[in-house]
């Protein structure tokens, strides 16, 4: 809930960036860096309880959770003519766990698990 609500907050603050006379662009970066931290943070602690799922979906999510860790404050480094696709192949990291995680819950509740579990 808190991951979706920063994102949100980001989306509507987005267009304050880069201003640093309006008070919208320091509440786009504190939420950047709360994103960051939250994204790292969940992935990897749901891979724990993941793991009881399928060794795989352990590997899968915390494998996420370390190359967000690695790789988003990389972003603040990219020059500005790359860091729009670069945020976007990290909005793409984010939402292929997102869309995996779903995917399980979605099969996990109609019982189509079996055939995925090793258990």
């Amino acid at each position: 809930m808190l991951l979706g609500i920063d994102v949100l907050l980001i989306s509507e603050h987005n267009k304050y960036a880069g201003r640093a006379d309006i008070s919208g662009a320091a509440i786009h970066i504190y939420c950047v860096y709360a994103l960051g931290i939250l994204f790292t943070l969940i992935p990897i602690l749901l891979a724990f309880g993941l793991r009881n799922v399928h060794p795989r979906w352990f590997t899968f999510s915390l494998g996420i959770g370390i190359a967000w860790a690695i790789l988003s404050p990389i972003f603040f480094f990219v020059p500005t003519a790359w860091d729009g696709a670069y945020e976007r192949f990290l909005a793409l990291l984010m939402i292929s766990w997102v869309i995996a995680i779903s995917w399980l819950l979605f099969w996990r509740g109609n019982g189509g698990l079996s055939r995925i579990s090793s258990k």
